[in-house]
């Protein structure tokens, strides 16, 4: 068991650095069709010779419907710079009916530099992208909530320490209106 503060600190900017050079680290592993993975817009982009005939994932906003434009944004690195824009693609076959502006996500065949033949599509809410965002930012502040109400950090040893009791919000809420109240 790590006993010392210098341990401890050590430990913990080890774990904190690995934990981001893993991340890093993942980050930079390209997907490759030769691995079953369909090329994205960037992969596209990138390409000096369009990958014609090969199966394609590609997402972004509808831009027009009749016959479905898809706008995508890409970014890639050419070795000396980044390089970002905006594709548009026709995507032709069996495609979700979509509104314009809607997110469209695209599983197909790249039939042409700027056409997909479609096999499957799914369309996207905007909405559900708040929503997700909103549930998972709700589920955070509760952990933390709970995290922050039930543990302390033992400042003298930096150890994550269980309280004594464990309060609620009311009664943090009720501490906090007493002691403004004393002071007055």
């Amino acid at each position: 068991m790590i006993e010392s503060l210098p341990s401890r600190l050590v430990t913990i900017c080890l774990l904190v650095g690995a934990l981001a050079g893993l991340a890093i680290w993942f980050g930079t592993i390209p997907p490759g069709a030769q691995d079953g993975q369909p090329l994205t817009a960037d992969r596209i982009a990138a390409s000096e010779d369009v990958p014609v005939g090969q199966h394609v994932q590609v997402t972004g906003s509808v831009f027009q419907t009749d016959p479905v434009v898809l706008t995508t944004e890409y970014a890639y690195w050419t070795g000396t710079h980044y390089r970002t824009g905006s594709r548009e693609f026709i995507v032709t076959g069996s495609v979700t009916p979509v509104r314009s502006s809607q997110s469209l996500q695209v599983y197909g065949t790249l039939r042409s530099a700027n056409t997909i033949e479609a096999t499957n599509s799914v369309a996207v809410s905007r909405a559900n992208i708040s929503y997700m965002y909103g549930v998972s930012a709700l589920a955070g502040a509760w952990t933390l909530a709970r995290l922050a109400l039930g543990w302390t950090i033992d400042r003298r040893t930096l150890a994550i320490t269980r309280r004594p009791e464990p309060t609620t919000p009311l009664a943090l809420l009720y501490a906090r209106f007493r002691e403004d109240s004393t002071n007055a």
